[in-house]
């Protein structure tokens, strides 16, 4: 254990002790700060320093006059993590402390240490050989895309802070921390004595905050559509009608468990801002739940929903006693990626807005093109479909019934054949999401159907597509035939009867003798 008691004059409650077990990562663009913290914490114990060849000899925070169990990592093409920690086991044999020090260049040893499994098996090692990882990048202001790893990583530490330099001194800045069930956020004005000490500086604002996790005692809060009339909600679980009831009863920083519904016809764009607002507003240790009710979410919108700080999608097959299942099981959960700044980045992640509806035979290839060569880009899957229709049924009755929910669904006609590209649909959910735009079972709409979801085959598909001479534009007859059923069923019925005029539900009559 490394304590911090001394590591701050006048500092009425000390940050909590390093223990074993754990990864702490401290970071800053200037590494003279970074020395004076390790030189404190190696004063303590006997050390282990590691750090990458890349490092300048006169910015490495411990050297071999003051650390016996100093080393240099070379640089390699390749780098064995069996190897690694074999290697660190054998070098770190009188210490439990272990200092790694990294640059923001990102070399190969960066690359191989931050890499996510590798990092896992870091802090596994950690634990079942009872070290203390005080992971130290120097150099991060200057590097945004180290940076944005630590924010991306920071699920596997115990801590992250950041030290700054100031006019009077520095600020310490403790992202979060982790100590006895508890996180604790701070930010530490420090001014630098004669002796070089740090002392707090009680002349500026001292910003903290400190949360305790309720983990598996956390409240749940549930809107009421996310349950059905014949589930019963385990005793204490609070239903609100509206979402924005939450923020008057869910604190910030805490692990409260909020449960959302998502249901056919909803607005995915609408859900996501929800979410996201929620994630801004309560920070990394809320658990925000989404409960697929009567239909699944498409794959990208899924990626959307956990990007924009759900925790988990509930699928929609699962029993109510498996959801509350999943939910109590999710105690010591906290958001693992970094949310965007603001929504209009989270927004920038959808498909083009024009890239949706009927489209003509030469249109739909263009636009299907772009839109395979998104879901590779974004790593998502899709489906292709080509059908023939049923007996009786016309191409226009087809692309009449064809209600597009969201960007990236396209419908096309080519001789005989509709043509259908969902953007996010995967494979398994291709009849429903069908079903769902028509109206209609796709066994009433199509007398054959194949469905395509390989970038490979959907391009090999979409040439033969342009082969084929041109068809028939049905752009008039769709637009009129929208224009048609715009008013909506209550709007009818106010044309047809007066204000105020209730209809029956049902009219007796008697039959005529």
């Amino acid at each position: 254990m490394i304590k911090q008691e001394h590591l701050i004059k006048d500092l009425e409650a000390p940050l909590p002790p390093l223990l074993s077990g754990h990864i702490y990562t401290f970071y800053s663009g200037h590494t003279r700060l970074l020395k004076e913290l390790i030189a404190h914490y190696s004063a303590q114990t006997t050390s282990c320093y590691l750090c990458d060849s890349s490092v300048p000899v006169d910015e490495r925070l411990l050297s071999s006059t003051t650390c016996a169990n100093a080393m240099e990592v070379k640089q390699r093409h390749r780098y064995h993590g069996s190897q690694f920690l074999a290697a660190l086991s054998s070098l770190s044999q009188r210490t439990n402390f272990i200092v790694i020090h990294l640059t923001a260049e990102q070399t190969a040893f960066h690359q191989f240490l931050l890499y996510d499994p590798q990092l896992i098996a870091l802090e596994n090692w950690a634990a079942e050989h009872g070290k203390v990882i005080c992971l130290a990048v120097s150099g991060i202001d200057t590097t945004k895309d180290t940076q944005e790893w630590i924010t991306t990583n920071e699920n596997h530490f115990q801590s992250l802070t950041r030290l700054d330099k100031t006019p009077s001194g520095l600020m310490l800045t403790v992202h979060y921390w982790f100590y006895r069930g508890k996180v604790i956020n701070r930010s530490l004005p420090l001014e630098i004595g004669a002796d070089g000490a740090w002392a707090l500086d009680k002349n500026k604002q001292v910003d903290s905050s400190t949360t305790e996790l309720k983990h598996e005692n956390a409240p749940v809060y549930f809107i009421s559509s996310a349950v059905t009339g014949r589930e019963i909600t385990p005793a204490g679980w609070r239903s609100l009608s509206h979402e924005s009831e939450a923020h008057t009863l869910v604190d910030p920083n805490s692990d409260d468990i909020i449960l959302l519904a998502f249901y056919r016809g909803q607005d995915v764009s609408a859900l996501m801002r929800t979410v996201f607002e929620l994630r801004q507003h309560f920070g990394n240790y809320i658990r925000i739940f989404i409960r697929e009710l009567d239909q699944s979410v498409r794959h990208t919108d899924e990626q959307l929903l956990l990007q924009s700080g759900a925790t988990l999608i509930l699928p929609l097959n699962l029993r109510f006693s498996q959801v509350i299942s999943l939910i109590r099981s999710s105690s010591g959960w906290r958001f693992p990626h970094k949310l965007a700044a603001d929504f209009a980045q989270i927004e920038q992640r959808y498909i083009p807005s024009d890239l949706e509806g009927y489209r003509t035979c030469e249109d739909f290839i263009r636009d299907a093109y772009k839109l395979v060569e998104l879901t590779q880009k974004k790593q998502v899957e899709f489906s292709y479909t080509i059908a023939k229709p049923a007996p009786g049924l016309k191409l226009v009755d087809i692309l009449m019934r064809f209600k597009h929910r969201r960007e990236g669904d396209l419908i096309t006609n080519c001789g005989d054949e509709i043509h259908i590209f969902l953007f996010g649909c995967r494979e398994q959910d291709v009849q429903p999401t069908l079903e769902y735009l028509f109206g209609a079972p796709v066994a009433n709409l199509f007398d054959s159907d194949v469905h395509v979801n390989t970038a490979k085959l959907a391009l090999r598909k979409l040439e033969n597509l342009a082969e084929q001479p041109p068809s028939r534009d049905y752009s008039v007859e769709l637009e009129l035939a929208k224009q048609t059923l715009s008013t909506d069923e209550k709007e009818q019925y106010r044309r047809m009867f007066p204000t105020d005029f209730a209809p029956l539900s049902s009219i007796d009559s008697k039959q005529e003798p």
